[in-house]
């Protein structure tokens, strides 16, 4: 991919087609094609047949897809939806495939937590180091560093 304008026509992607994922894709479908990823396959075809996903109708600018290799080289803007527990190691799989020129902008809430093994974060007796608490932004620039 070369180094490309911001106000170059390019699609942007969407990674995670759940109900945010989907409200956000359909909000910048509203001025750019835009890229729907989804790690389920069933998901895609059903979106690209269907055109509705949970319950949210899909903009005709919207293609669904599985595929990041395709997301990365159409797309420099990159919009990670994703639930934080998952965000972290969709991160890990899209950072081999990023360019410098990409830029991510999260729509996740939360944060990432190392835990010890066995424990959780109901457990009355956890104490948390505050390098084992990280924020999706700081995940992304250890995952892509």
């Amino acid at each position: 991919m070369d180094l490309k304008n911001i106000s170059d026509n390019n699609p942007v992607a969407v990674i995670g087609a759940g109900s945010f994922g989907t409200a956000v894709a359909n909000l910048l479908a509203e001025n750019k094609k835009v890229y729907l990823h989804s790690k389920r396959q069933d998901a895609v075809d059903s979106i690209n047949r269907d055109r509705t996903n949970n319950g949210q109708q899909i903009h005709p600018n919207i293609t669904a897809t599985t595929d990041f290799q395709e997301i990365t080289s159409q797309c420099y803007l990159i919009f990670p939806s994703l639930s934080s527990d998952n965000f972290r190691s969709t991160i890990k799989q899209i950072a081999p495939l990023l360019h410098p020129d990409h830029i991510i902008i999260h729509c996740t809430k939360g944060f990432d937590i190392k835990l010890e093994e066995g424990t959780s974060l109901l457990d009355k007796d956890l104490k948390l180091n505050v390098n084992d608490v990280k924020t999706m932004s700081q995940v992304i620039l250890e995952e892509t560093a």
